[in-house]
């Protein structure tokens, strides 16, 4: 018979019909993974499928559970499996079909399509098993009915087997079952409702106190295992059974029972591990979840995502009953049907919600559910600083309260708890909050705070504050004392506020500083990007003491910054002081790199300095990121109960100032400026603020940080402001070969311009910082000295050149007033850094080495140009050939070069200074190829 003509079933895209679908499973060619097309109708077959292969029904693609409608391709295996995938088949997909076995032998297990061992990356997608029993009558384990089973065997079970959108209904004993030895199986999307009970009440090997009369949506377990690794998420499990187990049929969402083996050699069951119920409804049954049997742990949640949890409301009898004292079931994060949370008599005796039983953990719940899943609102925290503090709370004082206070208008708040994370990088225990409490410890702290409500719904934050009671640095610079100043008075000082970044503060113990690298080697891994300075907590009598900052200290050490000092008589031997070491300016550091502060000393007295440390035998832990270095014959030991006391501090000159004066050199202070930005200087015209004149003047400068507190410094001793001779100001210095009143450089012509008051006779420069002589007379007309001075060397080459004019009266009183303007004498510097030697394609990334620059397509020259503390970059050229293509102004310095040209080129990049030195750098031979393709752009 020619069965071509029953139209039942081919391979996708061929044109010969078979009249069976097991015909065309027979002949299909498993390596070449075919699809096989079914075509609408019923189908009275048991299918042994044995092969790689794609079944598809006449509704593949179409998920049942969404509904869908049209001529269905129905399996009906009457009395048993009607799909059979066999064992050891691998790469299987089912997909679009109606599977039924409406008189399913009652003497065996059956299933609708039934997964053998050994079998891996099976998928079951889009179809709907119903009418799948074996009519009335007890049952056994070993007569089982399933909708879906995945049947493995101790030893060779499956794995990555996909379960998704399929409908299950009117399915007698299991929708799905997962049995044996299974790993990496994903239970998704399944609806599963209307089951039918199974009567195990004269089964053998089934217990007295289990229910008899059951039914589950999905069964987890059987003989042996071990069972790893599944997940069952996002489901609808609803039996609509909801009867006591013994008198009518127990409803089961899921079922958890793994047993020993039913026959030799009887070997135990092995265990769950990494089961995960997440995601599912699971209603309307009598248990939610019943676990009878087995070992190991599940959890009621979802694997990355614990708040991904489960909606257990309305099961009548448990929403997790756990009969099994050896597993573990953690089931947090579920909706259990009202905000109070699940029933258990022991634990949470007032939950309103489906009952719990012992065994499970089930704190935190959900306080409100959804359809699928639930959810909680967090605690109201309120936390409050009190002044003083700065605008944004991070600066306060060690005497500012913090109050936190915390309400939960959902379940009730359970507990408010905080901890301190100290200046020595420690948390505290946590601590019932009682009340307001303060910081103490200059530096940063963190105050980590915990809402929980009943429903175990915890809001957790972390607040990081700086405790700032130390007043700012303060230095007066000028006039510090015995000047006599007239005129205009450049009032200079330093301030800054010095804070305190990483450090070791606790001591109980003391040892002399050595003379050697690295006698003495502490450790820091910063959280500020930059460091000023490092304070010591020292004792001693006299000597000169080093402090190196190192990037690294292996092979060697690598000194990137040194501050030294000569101290005297600091401290004493159970008082010791902090002394600090600044570094001449900002040292920039890398967040969270480890770097090393070595301290050396050159005795001059008796004894010198000591170190104060710290160590575990003295009841205090050592410094976390820490450890100290004890120099002992040749060679270092690392003694890393050793911690001597430091701190590295980064300085804030982002404050303001408030400049004063006394003519008395005592208080009262009169204020000149007040809260100006702290630039260093203050210009102040004492002729036209009219002081009078007076030997006994002082300066004072005040700094407030942003949490108010004031630091100050004023003038040593007293100076002289005398403004009734002779003045003069407005000194202006010009190179006028370039025109500049900021840059000289040698060999240019400079016009020197002063107004001068008072009747001068005599007007002299000091030029010899401009290679002329120290008394050079002016041209002087209308108020006005003039010098011009030709070819001009200049002395430093580099930096500040100063002249000083000197003008006397006819009664012999004199004035002087300097000026300067900087030297710049070195030429700027230029480097191509794109391209370098490598292959270029398109702009992008050297691919592979060449001796030189291999380009094809477009390409962007790049260079870095600077100046130094010299004039500063005027311009950068991009020659080619000989001929500039390009010039660029500012960074980045940089000439997209897309025109098309192909060879060897000459590439010179050339930089000028505002003063007029130039610098080149060129590349002789670089090769492009470049047809512009994707088209020139000017």
């Amino acid at each position: 018979m020619d069965h071509r003509v029953y139209h039942a079933a081919r391979i996708f895209a061929d044109n010969n019909f078979y009249g069976s679908i097991q015909e065309v499973i027979d002949i299909a060619k498993g390596e070449e993974h075919p699809i096989i097309e079914v075509m609408p109708g019923l189908y009275s077959e048991n299918l042994i499928v044995n092969k790689s292969v794609v079944l598809r029904g006449a509704m593949f693609g179409l998920n049942p559970v969404d509904g869908r409608s049209g001529d269905e391709s129905i399996i009906d295996g009457d009395t048993a499996t009607a799909i059979n995938i066999t064992s050891g088949t691998n790469n299987v997909t089912i997909d679009g079909f109606t599977i039924t076995i409406p008189n399913k032998d009652s003497g065996s297990i059956q299933a609708g399509i039934m997964i053998g061992n050994s079998t891996e990356n099976i998928e079951i997608v889009n179809n709907i098993f119903e009418d799948i029993t074996d009519g009335a009558g007890s049952d056994s384990l070993t007569d089982s009915t399933y909708g879906i089973l995945v049947d493995g065997i101790f030893g060779i079970g499956q794995r990555n087997i996909d379960i998704m959108d399929n409908l299950i209904k009117d399915v007698e004993e299991y929708g799905i079952g997962i049995d044996g030895n299974t790993s990496f199986v994903t239970v998704s999307g399944n609806l599963i409702f209307n089951m039918i009970g199974s009567d195990h009440s004269t089964d053998p090997n089934w217990d007295s106190s289990w229910p008899s009369e059951i039914c589950a949506g999905i069964h987890i377990g059987g003989e042996v295992g071990p069972l790893n690794n599944i997940s069952i998420d996002n489901n609808i499990l609803t039996t609509n059974l909801t009867g006591d187990g013994s008198s009518s049929t127990a409803g089961i969402g899921v079922l958890i029972h793994g047993i020993t083996e039913l026959s030799a050699p009887n070997r135990n069951w092995s265990g769950f591990q990494d089961i995960y119920i997440s995601y599912n409804r699971i209603v309307n049954n009598s248990y939610g979840i019943l676990a009878l049997s087995g070992n190991g742990s599940i959890a009621i949640h979802g694997e990355t995502d614990v708040s991904r949890g489960n909606n257990l409301s309305y099961n009548t009898l448990f929403g997790i009953d756990n009969f099994i004292g050896n597993l573990s079931i953690n089931a947090t994060n579920n909706w259990w049907g009202d905000i109070t949370g699940p029933y258990n008599a022991t634990k949470n005796p007032g939950g309103l919600g489906t009952n719990v039983s012992g065994n499970v953990t089930f704190w935190p719940w959900f306080e409100f559910g959804t359809y699928n899943s639930g959810y909680s609102i967090p605690p109201i925290v309120d936390y409050v600083v009190d002044l003083p503090k700065s605008s944004d709370e991070y600066v306060i004082r060690d005497f500012t309260q913090i109050h936190i206070s915390a309400q939960d208008n959902e379940s009730g708040l359970k507990s408010l708890t905080y901890r301190i994370w100290d200046t020595v990088h420690r948390w505290s225990p946590w601590m019932n909050y009682t009340g307001p409490f303060t910081l103490s410890g200059e530096g940063i702290h963190k105050v980590q705070y915990n809402a929980t409500d009943n429903a175990g719904k915890s809001l957790i934050d972390t607040r990081i504050h700086r405790v700032d009671d130390e007043a700012p640095f303060v230095h007066v610079v000028y006039p510090n004392g015995g000047e006599a100043l007239y005129g205009t008075i450049n009032i200079t000082w330093s301030a800054a506020d010095k804070i305190f970044d990483q450090g070791v503060l606790d001591w109980n113990d003391s040892m002399p500083l050595t003379a050697d690298y690295p006698g003495h080697i502490q450790s820091f891994v910063p959280t500020e990007d930059t460091i000023r300075s490092v304070q010591l907590l020292l004792y001693g009598d006299d000597a000169t003491v080093s402090v190196k900052l190192f990037s690294s200290i292996f092979p060697v050490p690598t000194s990137i910054a040194q501050s030294t000092l000569h101290l005297q008589n600091i401290g004493s031997p159970s008082a010791p002081g902090w002394v600090d070491f600044p570094f001449d300016s900002d040292v920039d550091l890398n967040v969270g790199q480890t770097y090393y502060i070595g301290v050396t000393q050159e005795i001059h007295g008796d004894t010198g300095f000591n170190w104060y440390l710290f160590n575990s035998s003295g009841g205090i832990d050592p410094y976390n990121y820490g450890h100290a270095w004890i120099k002992e014959t040749d060679t270092l030991v690392n003694a890393s109960n050793l911690d001597w006391c430091f701190k590295t501090m980064y300085w804030n000159t982002d404050i303001d100032v408030t400049v004063q004066y006394s003519n008395t050199g005592v208080s009262p202070w009169s204020t000149i400026a007040e809260n100006i930005p702290n630039t260093g200087v203050y210009y102040w015209d004492t002729v036209s603020y009219g002081v009078p004149d007076g030997p006994s003047y002082r300066v004072r400068v005040l700094a407030l940080d942003e949490i108010q507190n004031m630091g100050a410094d004023e003038s040593d001793e007293k100076f002289i402001i005398d403004n009734g001779g002779i003045s003069i100001y407005n000194i202006v210095i010009t190179d006028t070969t370039v025109g500049s009143t900021e840059y000289v450089k040698d060999g240019d012509t400079v016009m020197i311009t002063a107004t001068v008051t008072g009747d001068p006779v005599s007007i002299t420069a000091d030029l010899t910082a401009f290679g002329y002589g120290s008394a050079v007379n002016a041209s002087f007309a209308g108020g006005t000295a003039t010098w011009i001075i030709s070819n001009v060397r200049c002395t430093p080459a580099d930096g500040p050149v100063s002249i000083t004019i000197t003008a006397i009266d006819q009664t012999g009183d004199s004035g002087y007033a300097s000026a300067t303007i900087t030297a710049d004498n070195t030429p700027p510097t230029v480097k191509i850094t794109k391209p370098l030697p490598g292959l270029y394609i398109m702009d992008s990334m050297r691919l592979l080495p060449f001796s030189y620059p291999f380009i094809i397509g477009q390409i962007t020259i790049e260079a870095d140009a600077s100046d130094g503390d010299g004039s500063g970059i005027e311009k950068v050229e991009f020659i080619l050939e000989n001929k500039v293509e390009a010039n660029v102004s500012e960074p980045p310095y940089t000439w997209l070069w897309d025109r098309a040209a192909t060879g060897f080129f000459k590439l010179a990049v050339k930089a000028y200074d505002n003063i007029g030195h130039t610098s080149t750098d060129e590349i002789s031979d670089l090769f492009i190829i470049n047809f512009d393709i994707v088209g020139h752009r000017s």
